[in-house]
């Protein structure tokens, strides 16, 4: 039977809910109604993007909006400040055990954060563990949702509560001390980030003790200080980086065998199948999660850099087609059949451009998903090292607003990454097989004089070669043309008598119909087209960026190689130390690959004007 309604791609959207346990009832049905209406509205403004909620499934608020994303049929992302039975007994009665039970049971999944580097002891609750799930919930949502009653953040007093979540996803500055005792953030968070986290939107509710405010059931930006209630809420939540991760989806959206197939052997490339039968159940398919929306991307881009390289060479092309046409029209055929292919080849590449490729993305597509993919494989690969750290966090200040929707992807996939990380012990030697003795090769080759550095070295010199034999071919060209130009001439002027008239008549008769024949014709055609095939060389090459990557390429192989050569030897078997270079390690993939975007985003293809 074919299916109906929108494709919906593999990237969630995270929907983060935090708020008050001790909620009254009259706050609870008009709160029922605005979650259900504000996730009704991100599935009618996404429609291609799995819509997932996130939050601790405490009693009150965040029971409240799971049970409704549940019977909404949405799927349920539950963090867990602490181990399930000690979480528990923080519930104030059995029917909010009860509560926790079932949305555990019917959760997508259910990931327990580590505990902190500076709390209390192992399965005692703490403040500071209820401060790393909300410090959790402001970093990974795309959007966080706060049922709350709007009374701020106010220090001692409001640790770990809601107003204090909302205040660590406005400003950083708010949770320095949280984020240095998070083993997810080792490094602290970048107070100097100035990237917007999304909308934060606070959902009027009242406590059990306190009377009703009048705001019960209205929705409020919680980044406006005027006060006035939302009436428009798809405004509100549309953003650029969401609106192009909706659009992510759609493009990634795949059906068929043929197409899940090629993911299946996408996936088991990162990590094969016989090495994930190894590692525990919650690993295994969060893992699965990860190598399957990477194999996704990268097949997607495989798709678009096809299409992208096709149109480059296609553009570069019409150049030295456009100039032999119009020579041959000038010079040799002066008929409308090669007037009309000049204006057929110009017209065509302009409009095949701006009129499909450019309207369609292509090219930046293909940039973008390669980006994601690589991202995915650093997080999938940190997971099975047992690293916790969102790679969404980990981005070089000057990309994250240039990659700001390849961030929100990626984060919408870091709770996979955190259950992987803490679903089993860390797989130093599976990650240093798999990963960086791989990468080692394909950046520099097995002994480090290879890979992709000597390729695109390689390149670089070949299309020089090419250039400089065009040029010199032209130059070649326009030599003998002159000399054939100057030879009667100067036989005219170095005769004397009989022999000068004999002379002039032959300069004359060279310079007529007959010295400027089809040969004459075709030398001035190669003249001028040997400057445009050396144009189009140079251009290609420029705009493929072959001596960037080559300088990119022996660079991070080095860095690999280096890395190989740490966790390979004594000191590899230091898990701790081992982790940290796993973790800068990922860091400067990040870095190259968010330097090979920005580089490839300033060549953008289009056709050649000039030349």
């Amino acid at each position: 039977m074919k299916r109906t309604g929108p494709r919906i791609g593999p990237l969630p959207l995270i929907v983060g809910i935090t708020g008050h346990r001790d909620l009254s009832e009259a706050a609870r049905a008009p709160a029922e109604k605005a979650v259900r209406s504000l996730l009704t509205t991100l599935r009618a403004t996404y429609p291609h993007t799995p819509v997932h909620v996130m939050s601790g499934a405490a009693e009150g608020a965040d029971q409240l909006a799971c049970q409704v994303a549940l019977d909404m049929g949405l799927p349920v992302i539950v963090t867990l400040p602490m181990p399930l039975d000690d979480y528990a007994t923080t519930m104030s009665d059995d029917a909010a055990r009860a509560g926790l039970s079932s949305i555990v049971d019917r959760a997508v999944l259910t990931v327990t954060l580590p505990p902190p580097l500076a709390g209390a002891p192992e399965g005692v609750p703490s403040v500071t563990a209820y401060e790393q799930l909300g410090l959790y919930l402001a970093r990974i949502s795309h959007i966080l949702v706060a049922l709350w009653d709007g009374v701020p953040h106010s220090g001692e007093a409001h640790r770990g509560g809601s107003a204090h979540v909302v205040a660590m996803r406005m400003t950083p500055e708010a949770a320095p001390d949280v984020a240095v005792s998070s083993p997810l953030h080792p490094a602290g968070l970048d107070e100097l980030d100035m990237t917007d986290p999304g909308p934060t939107l606070r959902l009027g509710v009242s406590r059990a003790d306190h009377p009703n405010d009048g705001s019960l059931g209205r929705l409020f930006d919680a980044r406006e200080t005027d006060g006035a209630a939302l009436t428009d809420i798809a405004a509100t939540v549309t953003v650029d980086s969401l609106a192009r991760l909706d659009q992510a989806n759609r493009r990634l959206a795949m059906r068929g065998r043929a197409k899940t197939r090629r993911i299946d052997q996408g996936a088991a490339s990162l990590i094969p199948d016989g090495r994930m039968q190894a590692e525990p159940t919650a690993r295994r398919a969060a893992l699965d999660v990860l190598r399957r929306a990477r194999a996704t991307a990268a097949l997607g881009a495989a798709r678009y850099q096809t299409r992208t390289y096709r149109v480059h060479a296609g553009l570069v092309a019409a150049l030295p087609a456009a100039v032999l046409t119009f020579e041959v029209y000038s010079h040799l055929y002066q008929d409308i059949t090669a007037l009309s292919a000049y204006l057929a080849i110009v017209a065509g590449a302009f409009l095949f451009h701006y009129g499909v490729s450019a309207r369609l993305e292509w090219q930046a597509w293909y940039q973008d998903l390669r980006a994601l993919a690589e991202a995915l494989r650093v997080q999938a690969f940190w997971g099975l090292a047992g690293i916790p750290t969102p790679v969404s966090e980990c981005y070089l200040r000057k990309h994250r607003a240039d990659l700001a929707w390849i961030r929100d992807a990626v984060r919408g996939l870091s709770p996979w990454g955190l259950s992987a990380a803490v679903s089993g012990p860390p797989r130093v030697e599976a990650v240093t097989d798999l990963w960086v003795r791989k990468q080692a090769t394909f950046f520099g080759g097995a002994d480090g004089h290879g890979g992709a550095a000597h390729r695109e070295q390689g390149r670089t010199r070949r299309f020089d070669r090419l250039t400089t034999i065009a040029y010199l071919s032209g130059l070649g060209v326009g030599l003998a043309l002159l000399a054939w130009e100057l030879y009667p001439l100067v036989a005219a002027h170095g005769a004397d008598g009989a022999h000068a008239a004999h002379g002039a008549d032959a300069a004359d008769a060279h310079s007529g119909h007959g010295g400027h024949g089809l040969g004459f014709g075709l030398a001035v055609t190669l003249m001028g087209l040997a400057p445009a095939f050396a144009g189009a060389f140079s251009v290609y090459a420029e705009k493929r960026a072959f001596m960037d990557h080559a300088h990119q390429y022996h660079r991070m192989g080095a860095v690999f190689r280096r890395a190989l050569a740490i966790l390979t030897g004594p000191r590899g078997q230091d898990t701790d130390r081992a982790q940290r270079v796993l973790r800068e390690l990922g860091r400067e993939a990040l870095g190259e690959n968010g330097d090979w975007l920005l580089a490839h985003r300033d060549r953008p293809i289009e056709p050649i004007k000039g030349g």
